[in-house]
């Protein structure tokens, strides 16, 4: 893991004093990402200036006047970092994390990918804050179902072939996600297929991301991103990946599926890429930037690098 640099970890401190959430159920990016413009090494200059300019949009913490909600996200907080202190980072992440993946689906996905970012911080803080996150956003979709002789890439053929002609679900994506998996159109695609495997989740999500760009799926590439970066504490990889595909596929599900984009070959590397990504206000294409490299390291697919370039030259057009 990269060691943070002091002038990141004065903004992460200070990044403590703001809500998870902000306008009425998005989810504050801010310290996912500043740890990602971090390991794109970004300038110190360059980490200011994206703080000043998220944290326009926040809510703060310090406010009187904060709503019950927020208060339990902080009681849940302090008691994470007491235990973190207590038992160390690998004890207390074994064990949360067992209880918590079943809802994978939290926040659309950012429960996991905020505690991920928190464990690369190393920083304590940030790993109570982001389990208190995940906690306080908890939702699972059900009980897991599986079938025989059913692949990955049948499964989700089916799912597009089924609602591809479905308007996108409006509004945040975890109520999208639980919506769509909770309805009749879609029961009989809960049950899982019973061979999943990483390479094929990776292959699935990165090329319908990658031919499309679309808002909803990009999750589907940085949640996948998160679970790799936390295998270590998990002790069931495959009953992860289980509950990672069965949300997945109901975000899918309710996603904009005629969105389509031509996703351009580059030939730029990724420390250019990255430099390129670190310049940007827009903290999902940063946060993208480097679960693409990251997931390339893992899966060798040059698909990764087309598809964040491609992002990258719509945001610089």
């Amino acid at each position: 893991m990269t060691q943070l640099r002091p002038h990141t970890l004065q903004l992460l401190s200070q990044s403590q004093h703001f809500a998870p959430q902000y306008q009425h159920g998005l989810t504050n990016h801010l310290s996912m990402t500043l740890v990602a413009l971090e390991y794109c090494q970004a300038s110190e200059q360059q980490l200011s200036e994206f703080y000043q300019h998220y944290t326009a949009r926040l809510e703060s913490l310090d406010d009187n006047s904060i709503r019950h909600t927020q208060r339990r996200y902080l009681e849940a907080q302090a008691q994470y970092l007491a235990e973190l202190e207590e038992q160390g980072t690998d004890a207390a992440l074994k064990r949360h994390i067992s209880e918590l993946i079943r809802g994978i689906s939290a926040a659309g996905f950012h429960g996991i990918i905020r505690l991920a970012y928190a464990v690369l911080s190393q920083q304590h803080e940030q790993i109570a804050a982001a389990l208190a996150y995940w906690q306080c956003e908890y939702q699972s979709l059900g009980p897991l179902e599986s079938i025989s002789n059913y692949r990955a890439e049948q499964h989700i053929a089916k799912i597009e072939e089924a609602f591809s002609a479905q308007p996108e679900i409006e509004g945040l994506i975890a109520d999208a996600m639980l919506e769509t998996y909770q309805s009749e159109p879609y029961a009989p695609f809960r049950a899982l297929p019973d061979t999943l495997t990483f390479e094929q989740v990776a292959q699935i999500t990165l090329e319908h991301y990658a031919r499309s760009d679309d808002f909803n799926l990009l999750h589907g590439v940085t949640g996948l991103h998160a679970l790799t970066l936390l295998l270590p504490y998990i002790s069931d990889h495959q009953q992860a990946l289980n509950y990672f595909w069965q949300a997945y596929c109901a975000v899918f599900a309710s996603s904009d599926l005629a969105q389509q984009q031509n996703c351009k070959p580059t030939t730029k590397t990724w420390p250019e890429l990255l430099q390129q990504a670190s310049q940007s206000h827009n903290d999902h294409t940063i946060k993208l930037a480097l679960s693409c490299r990251d997931l390339d390291t893992i899966f060798a697919n040059p698909l990764y690098k087309h598809a964040l370039a491609t992002r990258l030259a719509k945001e610089s057009a």
